[in-house]
């Protein structure tokens, strides 16, 4: 049942959020504050449809063995990412032992609002042209209709060139339920790019709140950055949704001090991730070499991972039975706050 709620009202109107809102200003000011830091780099790669600077805050040192990619806001309504990028932000930079230890395994880059003119318009999930930017990177970015997009692959392609390819890109979002959606598209060796998927979402278990669990072995969305960059680009590429309605794992309803401190248990588990993958080779890079990926029977690589409608909550992506239940405080608390 409701519970009546009085509301003061200093003004004549009054604007609703169903997550908590991160704007444009609200990105500006963290900027501003982090942009003098040593370890710190901003700088823009192009612009959106309207004129607006997309830019890429590069946090850590160039010799770092290890580079992640995350992007978020490539849908305006969908704010969480913008608060796990602050959190993972200031967590690398604390300056502390293990922000050190961190920064010594891995840079990352972030795309931090890819869809700038939706979320200064308010929209909900398409460019100022009425494109989605989490679809269609299966193919080169029409600059046109999303030169946000297409600024991005250029980029890429120039992080390719210099030799600072990422290892891992992920792309944040939020829904109404939370899921890790691992794709899987047809190339040989996928078993391989699974298992590190399976690594990953088991450091996102130790380290941060996640408990909900990954995508079936059927899921397959070409469209998405998710898939894209691991089939054209050979980089381990993932998204992530976020439940923006509820916390199931600590019983909480959502907010942005959530979505931070989600962010702060991220760099542990990228660094844990770093630690495992560093000095193997990266099996999706070596299969596709810039060329076209041979076809593969998805029936039978499917029916090989498990039981037809695993990888929903209670299972993990490879179909086997975990347990959901709350990730210990004390252990939650460890990781998050050091």
């Amino acid at each position: 049942m409701l519970t009546p709620t009085s509301i003061e009202m200093p003004a004549t109107s009054l604007f609703v959020a169903r997550a908590e809102p991160y704007r444009v200003s609200d990105l500006n000011r963290f900027m501003d504050e982090i942009k003098a830091s040593p370890l710190v780099k901003i700088g823009a790669i192009g612009k959106t449809v309207q004129g607006r600077d997309l830019e890429i805050i590069r946090v850590g040192r160039d010799v770092a063995p290890n580079r992640v990619f995350i992007r978020a806001r490539a849908h305006p309504w969908e704010p969480v990412g913008n608060w796990v990028v602050e959190g993972l932000v200031r967590r690398l930079l604390k300056g502390d032992a293990d922000a050190e230890k961190f920064l010594a395994r891995y840079s990352v880059c972030i795309l931090p609002m890819a869809n700038k003119d939706g979320v200064e318009r308010g929209g909900t999930r398409f460019n100022s042209q009425g494109w989605d930017l989490n679809r269609k990177w299966d193919k080169p970015a029409d600059p046109q209709f999303a030169p946000e997009n297409a600024a991005l692959e250029r980029w890429l392609d120039a992080e390719i060139k210099a030799g600072r390819r990422p290892s891992f890109a992920m792309d944040l979002h939020n829904d109404a339920n939370g899921m890790l959606h691992i794709s899987r598209p047809d190339i040989p060796d996928i078993e391989k790019y699974l298992e590190r998927m399976a690594h990953f979402e088991q450091c996102l278990r130790d380290h941060t709140w996640f408990t909900v669990g990954s995508t079936k072995p059927t899921f397959h969305n070409p469209g998405t950055l998710g898939e894209g960059w691991f089939q054209r680009f050979g980089i381990d590429a993932v998204i992530l949704e976020f439940n923006c309605n509820y916390i199931e794992s600590i019983k909480e309803p959502a907010l942005g001090r959530h979505w931070m401190t989600f962010g702060h248990g991220l760099v542990a588990a990228f660094d844990e991730r770093a630690a495992r993958v560093r000095g193997q080779p990266h099996d999706a890079g070596d299969v596709l070499g810039g060329q076209q990926p041979r076809r593969v029977d998805r029936q039978a690589r499917a029916a090989g991972r498990g039981a037809a409608g695993a990888g929903h909550p209670g299972h993990d992506l490879r179909g086997r039975a975990v347990d959901h239940g709350r990730w210990p405080r004390a252990d939650r608390a460890r990781s998050v706050c050091r």
